[in-house]
């Protein structure tokens, strides 16, 4: 079998896809559980960006960076796409459909937390990425004008502000517990796991340390 080879570069955006998240805390054990619903597409991606929240802190003695910690906050950014599904204003957004089938927007929508998964090109095969926990930062603007019939028609667009934190839930990892934030494909993903991954939200497995 030949071995894999790596992307070199990257370009464009398409599939992206969510899935609403569920947290269940146990009443005796307090242990926290994290359950994903069916994983829906968002389509009309435009543009992304999603960039590192939280930088490591150094602690110096001894005239170096004696100690460094960890403080991986996730990330912030933009998701700009074609107009946002009504399924998205609902259930992530905390929207509600009357009986006329109006969407209504309150000061007390609750957002929700969600996965979010999408990919880009390479010169190999397309890498897919999956943020475990994400949540809207911000409402998106309305806006459009009016069509000048003395020039091209310009499509507008919706772009909404995310933050991807840790999921609260943790996993073992090297006798560690981690908390997820995000995944992404690489030459060595298996071809199985990798045609499934829109399939469901992908839970990483770890060999148990014997």
């Amino acid at each position: 079998m030949p071995e894999a080879t790596e992307a070199k570069v990257m370009y464009g955006l398409s599939n992206v896809h969510y899935a609403k998240l569920t947290e269940s805390t146990d009443p005796d054990t307090g242990v926290v559980t994290t359950s994903y619903g069916t994983v829906k597409k968002w389509p009309g991606a435009v543009n992304i960006q999603l960039d590192p929240s939280g930088n490591p802190t150094f602690f110096s003695a001894d005239n170096i960076a004696y100690y460094a910690l960890s403080n991986n906050r996730g990330y912030e950014g933009d998701y700009e796409s074609a107009a946002i599904p009504e399924d998205v204003q609902i259930n992530e957004m905390g929207r509600v459909k009357d009986q006329n089938g109006l969407i209504v927007e309150t000061d007390k929508d609750e957002i929700s937390y969600f996965a979010l998964m999408f990919e880009f090109e390479t010169d190999v095969s397309a890498r897919r990425y999956c943020f475990y926990k994400v949540c809207l930062a911000q409402r998106p603007s309305v806006a459009s004008e009016t069509v000048d019939v003395n020039s091209d028609l310009a499509v507008k667009t919706e772009s909404v502000k995310f933050r991807a934190v840790p999921r609260t839930d943790a996993v073992t990892i090297d006798g560690v517990e981690k908390h997820l934030i995000k995944c992404c494909t690489s030459k060595d993903t298996d071809p199985q796991a990798y045609a499934d991954f829109y399939s469901a939200v992908p839970e990483p497995s770890f060999e148990a340390e014997s």
